[in-house]
């Protein structure tokens, strides 16, 4: 569906009654409604809470063991290396 633009729709409807002796009822209602919204999404984006991952080309660097075992979360953080690391497909854009 290339070309076509996403729109988004907000509404709303109030209805309001007065009764005898100043009582009024209101009620109300309030939506949106989206289309042709992008669904691309990063295949590449680090998982949450990634935890430990081996990376070999990063052993022995600050977060990671002699290994390449690196806490990800600490890596990414204090930016001591790139997230290509991390990626699950990497190479694939």
């Amino acid at each position: 569906m290339k070309g076509i633009r996403p729109r988004i729709n907000q509404f709303n409807i109030t209805v309001e009654h007065e009764f005898p002796g100043n009582n009024v009822l209101s009620v109300a209602y309030v939506g949106s409604r989206s289309t042709h919204l992008d669904r691309d999404a990063d295949i590449n984006q680090v998982p949450l809470n990634a935890g430990f991952k081996n990376a070999p080309a990063l052993a022995g660097t600050p977060g990671c063991d002699a290994s390449g075992n690196c806490d990800v979360q600490d890596v990414l953080i204090n930016a001591r290396r790139s997230s290509a690391f991390f990626v699950p497909c990497g190479g694939i854009r």
